[in-house]
């Protein structure tokens, strides 16, 4: 299986590669055909450099403003909106996450139990499909796609639903490892991607299916995005028969 998956991942690589080559060879009413791809894909490039750590920080301690006399508390519906804007274009990188982490830890409005609690009820609803699977106007990532289909962004239901949704588990996961450090917050913050056992189940099927949903839109994508974050997880009682794992970090995990 990691042999296949290895010779997938190469054949992908030359394919692309003898693409680029073929472009300079192109001339005339063929590069008419050229040129608006590669707009297409500077803009998704410029689109990708917006979302900074401390645009990321801003909006991780917007979301858990106390409802106090200088601040209101953004609603469940309002949080989501946010999550899909901000995290529905593209997959969030380790240089990006630790940043923001480094960030959030040295800053005095950084809510680590709240935020925690947020997230983990939004990555609940989403991989039971109550996003992607709402009414057109209700749904968020058709509304985000639309967006940025607008700016000529070439992008999918799936790829944006995936991509919010394999963010806030990256976020999740490095708030889980966080708090395990720490004795005042490692009873208050633990996290378990594939959801918790229940007394009558001897395990649990939430990642495995996840993965799999991730991978619909090209193989291995959940491992090339979420498996530098995987180190230090908590994967008790979770079923990941025939999963693609191939490459993902699972030091000091809990299996």
């Amino acid at each position: 299986m990691v042999l296949l998956y290895k010779v997938w991942k190469r054949l992908i690589t030359y394919v692309r590669r003898t693409e680029e080559q073929e472009i300079p060879n192109l001339t005339g009413l063929e590069l008419k055909g050229v040129f608006p791809l590669v707009k297409i894909n500077n803009t998704q490039n410029n689109l990708r450099e917006l979302l900074s750590p401390e645009q990321l920080q801003q909006s991780l301690e917007e979301w858990t403003k106390n409802n106090d006399s200088l601040s209101i508390k953004i609603s469940d519906r309002q949080l989501d909106e946010n999550i899909y804007d901000l995290l529905g274009n593209t997959a969030l990188k380790i240089e990006v996450v630790q940043a923001v982490m480094q960030r959030l830890v040295a800053s005095k409005d950084f809510r680590p139990v709240l935020l925690f609690q947020r997230l983990e009820d939004f990555f609940r609803r989403w991989c039971e499909g109550v996003f992607i699977d709402a009414a057109p106007s209700e749904n968020l990532p058709q509304k985000k796609m639309l967006q940025l289909q607008a700016q000529n962004i070439a992008i999918g239901l799936r790829q944006v639903d995936i991509n919010t949704g394999l963010n806030v588990l990256i976020l999740l996961l490095e708030l889980h490892r966080y708090a395990q450090q720490r004795d005042d917050l490692k009873a208050q913050i633990v996290f378990y991607p594939s959801g918790r056992r229940h007394k009558d189940n001897f395990f649990t099927s939430q990642l495995l299916r996840v993965i799999n949903y991730s991978d619909a839109i090209e193989i291995g994508n959940f491992c090339s995005v979420v498996g530098e974050f995987l180190q230090g997880s908590n994967f008790s009682g979770a079923y990941l028969g025939d999963a693609n794992l191939t490459g993902v970090n699972f030091s000091a995990a809990n299996l």
